[in-house]
């Protein structure tokens, strides 16, 4: 089998995930190439295939390629399409499945279950390889980038995380979706031997709604004294959280968006992680942050919510605190907490680390993903067997 890795933005720095999935696959013996649509901040990846921007060029779907007109899938491509950006993505899947087909490709996987997806579906019909998918957050709990036949035409499903789980089993069964978590390289991630001095409370992400920062800022300003607050990350509400910390008099630092071998450092300084993440208007929410997973490993007391899927990871009193979502006095005082019992927070960390080791060993999942491609996909693959015999699985079995 030869698997293409379908994927938006390669290699993203704000989804180091991806890099080790792909890593851990291919030492897992899947040979893989990845196809994006675009490069990370300009960086391209001389080993990966980059969709030309078709579009860009000011050409249209029914000019670019002839055979587009000739071609009887067509209609049935462009009667489920919902948008015109939909439409003017249906070069972009010829040009997949010729590429995809020409390197000896066999097998699909979108990386997302948003546009990966529904680009993978159309190549599919256009003579690419069968293809399943991944879900994470945003890709499942905002669905408008994908027709519905993407997701129930794939070959099969696979989420990293439970909330995700569940809500594609509401809408694909539960039969049809896996749940097989990232993971994290361990050895790469060592604990600290102990916790640093001054106090410092770190939050890291993208500076959105969802990531619920408003709230850490909000409760910062309860705490006397108050601890130094720095948030990694950049993005839109980047003025409206100096604006508030202004307004309420806390020291926020943010140094904007850093490399992602960076982020270790910063954790190797801080006496908590605080990611307050919340469900917006719009259905968004958090799936897993793999800072949590970096952070707990670490040796950092960990600090969320339930509103995304924190709880895979973090089980309330034992592996870190869950307060509720945009509740700034309960995050007060589980910071608070934390900050002023050592015994608590060593007790914490040491058995965020026991679980991180029981359930998100990089090594171990990536090759649990293998043998469910290589399942789904219906090949042979030296040195891999199969995933509960080619079923599917869900979450609730696992106890860790």
């Amino acid at each position: 089998m030869r698997l293409a890795y379908l994927t938006a933005v390669w290699p993203s720095p704000s989804e180091t995930f991806l890099a080790r999935e792909v890593d851990g696959l291919r030492a897992a013996g899947i040979d893989l190439r990845v196809f994006a649509l675009r490069p990370g901040n300009g960086h391209r990846d001389p080993l990966a295939c980059y969709a030309p921007s078709l579009v860009a060029h000011g050409r249209r779907p029914d000019s670019w390629h002839p055979i587009l007109r000739r071609r009887p899938e067509l209609a049935r491509i462009t009667a489920g399409c919902r948008s015109a950006a939909q439409l003017r993505h249906i070069t972009t899947a010829l040009w997949l499945a010729e590429q995809m087909v020409d390197q000896g490709c066999d097998a699909l996987h979108a990386a997302w279950a948003n546009l990966p997806a529904d680009l993978a579906w159309m190549a599919h019909q256009l003579g690419g390889p069968a293809y399943t998918v991944a879900g994470h957050a945003f890709d499942v709990f905002v669905t408008s980038q994908v027709r519905d036949a993407a997701w129930h035409e794939a070959r099969g499903f696979v989420t990293c995380n439970r909330v995700a789980w569940r809500t594609l089993a509401s809408r694909l069964g539960p039969g049809c979706v896996t749940w097989l978590p990232h993971g994290l390289p361990l050895a790469q991630w060592p604990q600290r031997e102990s916790c640093p001095a001054p106090p410092l409370v770190l939050g890291v992400g993208r500076l959105v709604p969802k990531k619920g920062f408003d709230t850490l800022v909000r409760a910062l300003a309860m705490l006397n004294p108050r601890p130094r607050l720095v948030v990694l990350g950049d993005g839109p509400e980047r003025a409206r959280l100096l604006a508030l910390a202004a307004d309420l008099g806390v020291g926020l630092e943010l140094p904007g968006q850093i490399p992602p071998e960076h982020v270790r450092g910063w954790l190797a300084q801080a006496s908590a992680l605080a990611l307050p993440s919340r469900v917006t208007a719009s259905g968004d929410r958090d799936g897993l942050a793999n800072v949590i997973l970096e952070a707990m490993a670490t040796g950092v007391p960990v600090m969320s919510t339930p509103a995304g899927s924190a709880e895979d990871a973090i089980a309330h009193g034992q592996t870190g605190l869950l307060v509720p979502p945009g509740d700034p006095a309960a995050l007060a005082e589980a910071l608070s907490r934390v900050l002023a019992d050592g015994v608590l927070a060593a007790g914490l960390v040491a058995k965020a680390r026991a679980r991180v080791e029981h359930r998100f060993d990089l090594e171990v999942n990536t090759a649990r993903l293998a043998r469910w491609l290589v399942s789904m996909h219906g090949r042979s693959v030296d040195g891999l067997g199969s995933l509960n015999g080619g079923r599917t699985s869900g979450p609730s079995g696992d106890t860790g």
